[in-house]
């Protein structure tokens, strides 16, 4: 490292075995002002906000993220009538997305596709990452233990028809945790239609951020897919009084500056190697 014209320090980033030098801002945020403050909101939490003040500058990211509209409307079914269905995690959706390459490049360690699991009471969303759709019951055992290290335990789990989601493996795993699977009606995903959101707003967000960071190789989709999973678990929802997944969780809220969310693909963090200057 480099450091030339007072506060631009220079970088040596190594690319295709050649060494690039590239400059890197250090941004201090406790003199940004509020417009300043607001757009770094914007970045950092997947081109969507944490104070409800909508964003009103034009930007690229979210031009190229092109946001759709979901297929299915809301189905106000999904909590179901009984108390017990009205608990954090007691009845989960799951949802499978890519394979068969439709997404591209095979994402970092050979990952093309993923499962979602969506809590409808909280909003939680948990992605896992496949390299084959038989690591189904695998993926299923890490995310029930996820669910009881919280102090939770789920009891139903709605799935399609396809056959990893039913099969004897996961019929096991999910025994273990006490839990049924529930595959919904042959030719009716409207009964899923929970999950499908989830899968869309994942779409969203991951799209946003790697629009966001083009300098990010494309094989980065599935660290941006996991990644926007941790920051919607941050964010206010409407249909929940404006409180997030995290503060239905753990029963407080949460706090941006003792997390990780940072803004994707940008350095957050560095070490000057010849010591401090």
């Amino acid at each position: 490292m480099d450091q030339r014209e007072g506060n631009l320090f220079y970088f040596e980033i190594v690319k295709s075995r050649k060494i690039e030098v590239c400059p890197v801002l250090i941004m201090n945020e406790g003199s940004l002002t509020d417009e300043q403050a607001l757009r770094l909101d914007h970045w950092r939490n997947a081109h969507r906000s944490t104070t409800g003040i909508r964003h009103t500058e034009r930007c690229p990211a979210c031009e190229q993220a092109k946001h759709k509209t979901g297929t299915f409307k809301r189905n106000t079914e999904y909590l179901g009538t009984g108390l017990p269905t009205q608990v954090v995690y007691w009845r989960i959706f799951c949802d499978g997305f890519g394979g068969q390459h439709s997404m591209g490049d095979e994402s970092y360690q050979g990952a093309k596709g993923g499962f979602v699991f969506v809590c409808p009471v909280s909003g939680t969303m948990k992605v896992k990452l496949y390299a084959s759709t038989k690591q189904f019951p695998a993926i299923l055992y890490q995310v029930l233990q996820e669910i009881e290290s919280e102090g939770y335990a789920a009891r139903e789990m709605y799935v399609d028809t396809f056959i990893v989601n039913i099969s004897k493996e996961a019929e096991d795993v999910a025994a273990m945790f006490k839990m049924r699977i529930v595959p919904i009606s042959a030719g009716t995903p409207q009964e899923l239609a929970y999950a499908e959101r989830a899968v869309l707003t994942l779409a969203q967000m991951s799209r946003a951020l790697m629009a966001g960071a083009p300098h990010l190789p494309a094989f980065c989709w599935g660290l941006s897919d996991t990644y926007a999973a941790q920051i919607h678990k941050t964010l206010p929802q409407k249909a929940k009084d404006n409180k997030s997944p995290y503060r239905l969780t753990t029963g407080r809220d949460p706090n941006p500056e003792a997390m990780f969310i940072k803004v994707f693909g940008c350095a957050c963090q560095y070490a000057p190697m010849g010591g401090a200057s």
